[in-house]
């Protein structure tokens, strides 16, 4: 048999001191009830096994982007994804602050789509949900973009794929430094290797899809590294970084290269003769022969 006890049966009433019972009597009741009450709530707490006493909560981060899986394990694996995919998709702001400024349309919006594409996948396996939507939808922008042709509709889509990047850009928390110098010589760069018959398009997707902010950057890492970050041979890396050293070579235009110095045939004819021959030419070459007239009346 089971005895409750009901709460309000503890309490010491106001009736039962108007009725004139004795304090101590009145306490000596309290004290036996409320040890029984001990025991039997002590009683029906304790576990039949107990292991330990100690409990442990883990708490999540509410403010991540992130849907946590519910094994710790999986969350510190999204976690790590997060900052990698940080990393890796920085070179993306000065794509599209280029972009926005009216460089190499075609050329820089492929330059997005090398970076962002093959992440899409690796978001969708770690199931980071909201990410992978954001990036997926980034990059129908930029496509439906590349298919555009008439002049007008390209100046609209400037401003659409930006505020299209804006999500990205809060979702993975890029900043980088804009430069629209470094994303041209890039444009330059990916010609050149799309012109190279030993350099496949596989072998570009590869390449920048570890994130290239600019040729110096490609220049000044290993080929060691290069290798590894992107999987590519090491053949076929020194040949990239070959075309990348070439690319930021200064181009010498003809207009800067001195004309040749005509050839000089000195002749013992008097000056007039010699300038009414002459009076087409140089007038480098007319001041030349003046002088060498002017030796021999001299002599």
């Amino acid at each position: 048999m089971t005895t409750e006890f009901k709460e309000d049966e503890f309490f010491r009433t106001d009736q039962a001191v108007d009725e004139g019972l004795p304090d101590d009597l009145i306490e000596e009741i309290d004290h036996v009830l409320g040890e029984a009450v001990l025991q039997l709530e002590n009683h029906q707490h304790v576990p039949d096994h107990p292991i330990h006493d100690t409990e442990i909560h883990f708490e999540l981060d509410e403010g991540s982007h992130m849907l946590h899986d519910p094994s710790f394990g999986v969350g510190e694996m999204q976690q790590m994804l997060m900052d990698m995919m940080n990393m890796t998709l920085r070179p993306l702001a000065r794509y599209v602050k280029a972009f926005q400024y009216g460089e190499n349309y075609e050329e820089t919006l492929d330059l997005c789509c090398l970076l962002i594409s093959p992440l899409i996948p690796q978001l969708e396996a770690a199931m980071l949900t909201q990410p992978m939507e954001d990036l997926a939808f980034f990059k129908s922008v930029v496509l439906f973009a590349r298919n555009e042709s008439d002049p007008h509709g390209r100046k609209i889509m400037k401003n659409v794929v930006h505020r299209a990047y804006k999500e990205v850009q809060k979702t993975f928390d890029l900043r980088y430094r804009g430069s629209r110098k470094a994303v041209k010589n890039l444009v330059s760069f990916l010609q050149a290797l799309r012109a190279n018959a030993s350099i496949k398009e596989e072998d570009i997707e590869k390449f920048f899809a570890i994130g290239v902010p600019s040729l110096t950057w490609v220049r000044r890492t290993s080929s060691k590294d290069l290798n590894s970050l992107s999987g590519i041979p090491v053949g076929k890396i020194r040949m990239i970084r070959t075309l990348a050293k070439e690319q930021s070579k200064p181009k010498t235009s003809t207009a800067d290269v001195l004309a040749p110095i005509p050839k000089i045939t000195f002749s013992n004819e008097p000056l007039t003769t010699i300038r009414e021959a002459s009076e087409d030419q140089d007038p480098f070459l007319i001041d030349i022969v003046s002088t060498r007239n002017s030796l021999n009346s001299k002599e």
